[in-house]
């Protein structure tokens, strides 16, 4: 309550120095950082106590792209506690090509087949262009230094070269196609959660902000074929290790599944997050897609062994492959290994971090991310706009 009522009446000052009507966009310090928040009773009954996991809207959280503060992620890689995340992780985002395809007119050419190639022609790194006509291409990011060559994009049987390449802090390579293109009318969204017990404070809320998102999603694109899946998975051991929902236009499906399920098992701090990589990255993806979006929402590492560390940078390589975006959300309990890692599973998908803040009272402390300044959202707005930020055109 003393949270909010200090929000408040920084909310008050804000709008009494700027002599302005902008209630909704005050400034919240942490630490050297500010950023704005929606309101002084932001998360809460109105009374300054947490909102009912009954209503959606209440959850709180917060949105970094690594890959669009490329300076800012490299300046973290000089500090060596920082580094040591990477090498636990054995995944080292440095050289980076970013690719754009547009086509004649100056749309976007959306998920064509884009390839990096070493001098002997083996590949490097694939991806997918986005909504946007951009691919993220990488050199030893898993630890092989290899030199690259030149990029190849496949669109429509077609084939394009793009030689010479240049790195990103040297520009963009651009390639125009000399023709019209259209972009897909699919678009699949998963939500992957962890399940174990550690998310008990904060799940129930959870299924209330994914069933307004799921809601919300559908009910909005209508020249779109939006396809939902779900995911929740525990630990070895368990109850079950994962429970999926595969894709389906059937919305009540999965909004009664996600409502189904509960928090349990669990016992120690690692799980089986691989686990539900594996099988979410095992569904049946649309081969066309304007957008693939894989929320992974979770507050705990997966166990660390080395066949684990390498699931995982294979889980990242086939992402990127197919053009599927992860998008992280770090709840309650997770520690800077966990953060790094799920920064860096966005980076190599083309995906941005996001994660849960105090602001709202609801679940237990939540970590203070590695970031610049940020704005506090609604979790399912936050949800909802990435979605619009991914299948627009």
């Amino acid at each position: 309550m003393k949270k909010a009522q200090n929000i408040f009446l920084v909310v008050l000052l804000t709008i009494f120095v700027a002599g302005c009507s902008k209630s909704d966009d005050a400034l919240h310090e942490s630490g050297t950082e500010t950023y704005s928040i929606i309101d002084g009773t932001i998360g809460t009954d109105g009374n300054g106590q947490p909102s009912t996991s009954g209503q959606p809207g209440t959850i709180t959280a917060g949105e970094w792209s690594d890959l669009d503060n490329w300076e800012f992620w490299k300046g973290l890689m000089t500090d060596n506690t920082n580094y040591e995340h990477l090498e636990r992780w054995q995944v080292f985002p440095k050289n980076r090509y970013i690719v754009s395809f547009d086509d004649f007119y100056d749309k976007p050419v959306v998920d064509a087949v884009v390839r990096l190639y070493a001098t002997d022609h083996s590949i490097i790194w694939e991806a997918k262009t986005d909504n946007n006509g951009i691919a993220q291409l990488f050199t030893g990011l898993f630890g092989v230094t290899e030199n690259a060559s030149y990029i190849k994009l496949f669109f429509k049987n077609q084939e394009f070269d793009l030689n010479p390449i240049v790195l990103f802090e040297q520009g963009y390579n651009n390639y125009i196609l000399s023709a019209a293109s259209t972009a897909p009318t699919n678009a699949d969204i998963m939500f992957v959660v962890d399940a174990t017990g550690s998310m008990g404070d904060e799940i129930e809320y959870l299924k209330t902000e994914l069933s307004d998102v799921i809601s919300r999603t559908a009910n909005t694109y209508a020249n779109i074929n939006i396809r939902l899946s779900s995911v929740f998975y525990r630990d070895n051991n368990d109850q079950y290790l994962t429970r999926v929902t595969p894709f389906t236009t059937n919305i009540s499906q999965v909004s009664n599944f996600v409502n189904q399920q509960s928090a349990g098992g669990g016992g120690d701090f690692e799980e089986a997050v691989e686990a539900g990589l594996n099988e979410a990255l095992n569904q049946q993806w649309s081969t066309e897609a304007r957008a693939r979006i894989l929320f992974l929402i979770l507050d705990a590492p997966p166990h660390y062994t080395p066949q684990i560390v390498a699931d995982i940078q294979n889980s990242i390589q086939i992402a990127a492959k197919y053009g599927i975006k992860i998008i992280p959300v770090a709840a309650s309990g997770i520690n800077k290994e966990t953060e790094f890692l799920m920064r860096l599973m966005a980076i190599g998908t083309n995906g941005t971090y996001t994660f849960i803040t105090d602001d709202s009272g609801v679940g237990n402390d939540h970590l203070e991310p590695t970031v610049g300044q940020y704005d506090v959202e609604y979790l399912n707005d936050l949800f909802v706009r990435l979605i619009s930020e991914n299948v627009s055109y």
